[in-house]
């Protein structure tokens, strides 16, 4: 039986492991996706008998285990979307403003905004903005990732771009510096 759940898994590792791959290196950078992929199959292997496809499709199932693994990496998330938020902060400090744009300025902050929103869902909204927006997955494969009704799904995202929307409607990200 364990050379069928072998197979099985390397199967899916060739079907999802470059999507997986592209999903953890935008939660916790290129270096952790690696092992991220690594432990999501791990994990595969060790469960494949489990799978129930009752429940859901492949696809979803093993996004659930890489989303369950990247809970663990949560903190270190949030501590780099904060350190992209002040690197925009600093940039924008130091550019020339003779050559930067009141727009482009404006633009910079704006994002340095809704990347603190971001930072500041709970996780599982987090978890239900990045299946949603940087993976493409439909509520229906985000229900069965996250084990919640696809109608719950919806109701997240509507409320997370509320708030990532307000973000982007106060006025830009004062740093209290000005040239």
């Amino acid at each position: 039986m364990l050379d069928v759940h072998r197979e099985r898994t390397r199967a899916l590792y060739v079907e999802h492991a470059a999507d997986l791959h592209a999903y953890a290196s935008r939660r916790v950078g290129r270096d952790l996706a690696d092992d991220v992929v690594a432990e999501t199959f791990r994990r595969v292997l060790e469960h494949l008998g489990s799978f129930d496809a009752r429940r859901g499709i492949e696809r979803a199932w093993v996004f659930g285990i890489a989303t369950n693994v990247l809970r663990n990496h949560h903190r270190s998330e949030v501590r780099r979307l904060r350190a992209i938020a002040r690197a925009g902060h600093r940039h924008e400090l130091s550019a020339d403003p003779l050559l930067a744009t009141a727009s482009k300025v404006d633009a910079e902050r704006r994002l340095v905004d809704v990347l603190d929103a971001a930072a500041d869902l709970d996780v599982a909204d987090y978890e239900v903005l990045v299946l949603v927006a940087w993976e493409g997955l439909s509520s229906r494969e985000v229900g069965a990732i996250l084990g919640v009704d696809p109608t719950t799904v919806r109701t997240r995202m509507h409320r997370i771009r509320q708030r990532l929307e307000a973000s982007r409607e106060r006025p830009p990200h004062d740093t209290g510096e000005h040239p």
